[in-house]
């Protein structure tokens, strides 16, 4: 019995990377990351979901989490995840011997003793945000909180205004 339930699942898992990869390519990406970590559910360990959730986050400018599903899959599969093609390098900094204090105040290592930079950053639970962080922000579109008061009192699109949009006119716009 527990042959043929794992068998199911390692098609269902399959049918999940499938539908995951079609949404992926089709720009559906959070149905697309719903289906990569039911893959992970159903088989604990998956390389190429990790590289897939790792291609979404960055899609998406979620650089941190683009560098922990590279290395989810780095430590999956050491092999495969040396072969791929990255558009820089992931795990290394470019700055290799720089010094610290000369990056910047929001450098993220900060958060880190000199010792451990280079090292696998500890994991989200042994964590905690400095005293000083500010408090996060909604999750909108917007890149201020001016922009977000600017926009607080409009309301919001009807339909009829969605569809008198000229497409090809926004996307010339946008293009140039």
């Amino acid at each position: 019995m527990s042959t043929i339930r794992s068998c199911l699942r390692a098609i269902a898992a399959a049918c999940h990377r499938v539908a995951g990869i079609g949404w992926f390519h089709g720009g559906r990406y959070e149905r697309a990351r719903r289906h990569f970590q039911r893959v992970l559910e159903l088989r604990g360990d998956d390389f190429s979901a990790y590289v897939y959730l790792g291609r979404l986050a960055y899609s998406l400018g979620d650089y941190a989490g683009w560098r922990r599903e590279c290395e989810h899959a780095r430590r999956t599969s050491p092999e495969r995840f040396a072969r791929l093609k990255h558009p820089f390098e992931l795990l290394e900094s470019r700055s290799s011997g720089a010094v610290f204090e000369e990056a910047g105040e929001r450098a993220s290592w900060r958060m880190y003793r000199v010792s451990q930079v280079g090292t696998t950053p500890p994991s989200e639970a042994s964590r905690s945000l400095p005293e000083f962080a500010a408090p996060p922000l909604p999750a909108d579109d917007f890149v201020s909180a001016e922009e977000r008061a600017r926009f607080r009192n409009l309301a919001p699109l009807m339909r009829h205004e969605i569809a008198a949009v000229d497409l090809d006119d926004l996307a010339r716009r946008l293009g140039s």
